[in-house]
């Protein structure tokens, strides 16, 4: 970097003569104003246009996946999935969709519309049934088929397979009825009641029906309590006393039939992270047959058994109609989950990825500042700086620049880290990791506060002692005071907090600050009589003798002159 000889009627004046002074204040400050520009107006209307594009994203139904029905039929997993309008609308639409487990990318597909409410899926030798209180379908060979059935049905629970024909417990006036299909027809058997004689809320939504070994085996969620009883009852009165209490009761329940025994699966807290705790029969009653960490959590789960119930997949409902999956086989985790988001959550992530794009490009448009001001710098003002015996050349603001991106990165790296961890853990559903309890994002809080503030000192204490911090090590400038002596650490702390003054609009002011003022001193420098000079960059000025050096000289001002690159940083 060559400098052009100063003018003699202003020698000390930072600039090379008066004319480029005039000219360096009036491009700065035209620069200055475009830069303005970039920052205030133009990331006004790409908000704006963000704003028009998230509603264009913005999907107008919410997707849900019934997972409680799921079904393994035909080699894959089946479940329905319904949307829910958002908007004014009174339409209700549910899909059948497929999870093929022979893929080698397992991805859900829509097997077809089904134009039902609370569609409930069972799987039949040939087919598989869709059936709602008010219509029944089943799928078969790739088609949907409509069944024109004469008679509609009340509250009914889950369906089950009894003598190979679909059946229902449906509530009706006075108690329960067991419904079976049979010849387009629902037809009712005798009135049955479960539960105490004075109950007489509806509780058939809680219950199960799991056909195992030959048997009958009945859940429900009854008192906080999952009770059992093995077989239907009989008759119109109570049979109370014939049920047996099985676990507590938890929003995430679920049945099955496991290696020919029925089986009762529960969702629990286990210190800071959700178990599935299965529990079986034994001769003592119901007790934990074993427990397995959930990596795959959510809203509701559904269990659904392959092979005799050798191997089970845990399928779980997660936000923004996102759904999760566990693999279970011989008792071990084979699969410690897999996560595949929802129609919103996936547009939600390209909207993401169109802001992330945009603030990378907001925040390099100081780099970008830098670098200009920095070439009209090398032909108009002056980087010689004297104080009697020694001279220093300025550092120019681009490297300032690059060493300010690697501190950031480094001070703020871990706390942007944890940011995103926190937003993550009430946006994403935790599918690799399990769930870490609420206390995660108080944790992290607390962490960024101290590192931040771990930081800040440590940062003064190394500028005030050795002049360096990481990004100035690597871009081989460093910081002194005024007398070209270590600044110290209070001096060094100064700097470092009116770094907030500098920063605004996007450190257009500490730019601006620094290109125009006589040493090249931001607000921070100023207020703490520092500079930053290049490493290495120093010799005694022309016609100097060591034996008549006043020594240092406050009242000193910087000198015209680049000199040659000495040295190595130190």
């Amino acid at each position: 970097m060559d400098a052009l000889p100063p003018d003699p009627l202003d020698p000390h004046s930072g600039y090379v003569s008066e004319s480029a002074k005039r000219k360096f204040t009036l491009l700065a400050g035209l620069v200055g104003f475009l830069f303005f520009i970039v920052q205030a107006v133009i990331p006004l209307f790409l908000i704006l246009a963000m704003g028009r594009v998230m509603r264009g994203f913005e999907p107008s139904r919410s997707l849900w996946p019934h997972v409680e029905s799921a079904v393994y039929w035909n080699g894959s997993l089946w479940y329905a999935e319904e949307s829910l309008p958002r908007r004014m609308s009174p339409r209700q639409e549910a899909t059948l969709q497929e999870l093929s487990l022979e893929l080698p990318e397992r991805t859900p597909r829509t097997a077809c519309s089904l134009f039902m409410e609370d569609p409930r899926l069972l799987a039949g030798s040939d087919r598989l049934w869709i059936i709602s209180p008010e219509d029944v379908r089943y799928f078969k060979d790739g088609q949907k088929t409509a069944l024109i059935v004469g008679n509609r049905l009340g509250n009914i629970s889950y369906p089950f397979l009894l003598e190979g024909r679909p059946a229902v417990l449906e509530e009706r006036p006075g108690g329960m009825a067991l419904t079976i299909l049979r010849d387009r027809l629902w037809e009712r058997g005798p009135l049955i009641h479960f539960g105490p004689e004075n109950e007489v809320s509806s509780i058939v939504s809680g219950i199960r029906v799991i056909p195992c070994a030959g048997g009958i085996h009945l859940f429900m969620d009854f008192g906080q309590t999952i009770q059992h009883r093995e077989g239907l009852p009989q008759g119109s009165g109570s049979d109370w006393p014939s049920w047996e209490p099985v676990a507590h009761s938890a929003e995430n329940w679920s049945a099955a039939c496991m290696e020919g025994q029925a089986a009762v699966f529960v969702v629990t807290q286990d210190t800071s992270h959700d178990v599935l705790i299965e529990y079986r029969r034994g001769s003592a009653g119901w007790v934990r047959h074993r427990e397995l960490p959930l990596t795959t959590w959510g809203a509701s789960i559904g269990v659904v058994p392959e092979d005799g119930g050798t191997k089970m997949y845990v399928l779980a409902t997660m936000n923004q109609g996102s759904l999760g999956v566990m693999e279970v086989k011989d008792g071990e985790l084979a699969d410690h989950g897999s996560y595949y988001r929802g129609e919103a959550e996936a547009k939600f992530g390209s909207i993401l990825k169109l802001f992330l794009a945009t603030a990378l490009a907001y925040l390099a448009s100081p780099i970008a500042l830098a670098c200009l001001l920095s070439g009209m710098m090398t032909y108009w003002r002056i980087s010689g700086f004297r104080v009697g015996g020694s001279q220093m050349e300025l550092a120019p603001i681009w490297r300032r620049a690059l060493a300010e991106v690697v501190d950031t990165l480094v001070q703020a790296g871990p706390l942007a880290a944890g940011y995103l961890m926190t937003v993550g853990s009430f946006l994403m559903p935790t599918h690799a990791l399990g769930h870490s309890g609420p206390g995660r994002g108080f944790a992290i809080i607390v962490f960024g506060i101290a590192w931040a503030a771990l930081c800040l000192f440590l940062f003064s204490f190394l500028e005030g002692r050795w002049g360096w911090t990481p990004g100035k090590w690597i871009f081989r400038i460093k910081v002194l005071g005024t007398d070209l002596q270590p600044c110290g650490f209070l001096r060094g702390l100064v700097r470092n907090l009116l770094r907030v003054v500098d920063g605004f609009f996007n450190f257009m002011v500490g730019l601006l600050v620094t290109a125009l003022s006589e040493n090249w001193q931001r607000v921070g420098d100023m207020a703490a009589r520092t500079i930053v000079v290049r490493a290495g960059r120093s010799k005694s000025p022309p016609g100097f003798d060591p034996s008549h050096s006043p020594g240092p000289d406050v009242g000193a001002t910087p000198e015209s002159g680049v000199l040659p690159e000495t040295g190595s940083p130190g």
